[in-house]
C-alpha cells in the first residue's frame, strides 16, 4: 500500500487486517457524514456531461479504490489516523460506526488532519500539491494524457475551479475547513512499478 503522504504512526492495538478494515470503515463513515451536505452523485452527473477523461487507477490507488463518494472524479485525500483514536472511540468504530454520524463530526479533526501547517500530497513538494494540514483535502482527478486540445484543458480547469468553490461554500457554512488538489495522472504517482 502506498500512502502519500506517508504519515502513519504504528498502533500496537491493531493488526494490519484490522487496521485496514477500520480505515475502510472510517472512510465510508466520513463520506456518509459529508454526503449530508454535498450531493456527490449530482456533482458527477454534471461533470459527466463534459466528457472529462477518467483516471482508471482504482486497482492500485488506495484513495480512489476506497472512496465512498460514488464519484469518478472527486476523492477525499486525507490519511486516516486511527492511531489517534482513544480505545473507547475505536470500539465505537468497530461496533456501529455508521449509526452515529456525530462520531465523525466529533473525530474528523483528530483522525484526518496532519501535523504542522502544510502537507505535501505528492512525491516531491510543489506549490500545487502542498495543502493545509488542518483541512479536509478534496482531490479532483482526471487523465490529462487523454486530452487532445487546449480548449479541453481550459474547460476542465473551469470545471474543477467551479466545483471547488461550490464545495468550499457548502463546507464553510458547516465550519469545516477544506483545501483542494488536482491530480492529472502525469506521472501516475501511485503506479509503483513505473515509479521504481
Amino acid at each position: 500500500m502506498q500512502y502519500i503522504p506517508n504519515t502513519y504512526s504504528a498502533d500496537n492495538r491493531l493488526n494490519e487486517d484490522t487496521f485496514l478494515e477500520l480505515q475502510f470503515k472510517y472512510r465510508k463513515g466520513i463520506s456518509l457524514y459529508l454526503s449530508q451536505f454535498i450531493s456527490f452523485k449530482k456533482i458527477d452527473e454534471e461533470i459527466d456531461k463534459l466528457g472529462i477523461p477518467i483516471v482508471e487507477d482504482s486497482k492500485y490507488n488506495f484513495y480512489h479504490r476506497n472512496s465512498f463518494f460514488g464519484s469518478k472524479y472527486l476523492f477525499l485525500r486525507n490519511n486516516i489516523h486511527l492511531e489517534r483514536l482513544s480505545d473507547e472511540e475505536l470500539e465505537i468504530l468497530k461496533s456501529d460506526g455508521f449509526n452515529d454520524l456525530d462520531f465523525y463530526k466529533d473525530t474528523y479533526k483528530k483522525v484526518l488532519y496532519e501535523e504542522g501547517d502544510l502537507t505535501s500530497y505528492g512525491i516531491h513538494p510543489t506549490e500545487d500539491n502542498t495543502k493545509k494540514a488542518k483541512a479536509l483535502i478534496f482531490e479532483f482527478a482526471y487523465d490529462q494524457k487523454k486530452c487532445k486540445t487546449l480548449d479541453e484543458l481550459k474547460n476542465i480547469g473551469n470545471c474543477y475551479g467551479r466545483l471547488f468553490k461550490f464545495i468550499k461554500d457548502i463546507l464553510d457554512k458547516e465550519e469545516i475547513e477544506s483545501d483542494y488538489l488536482v491530480y492529472q495522472c502525469i506521472p501516475d504517482i501511485f503506479k509503483v512499478k513505473e515509479n521504481i
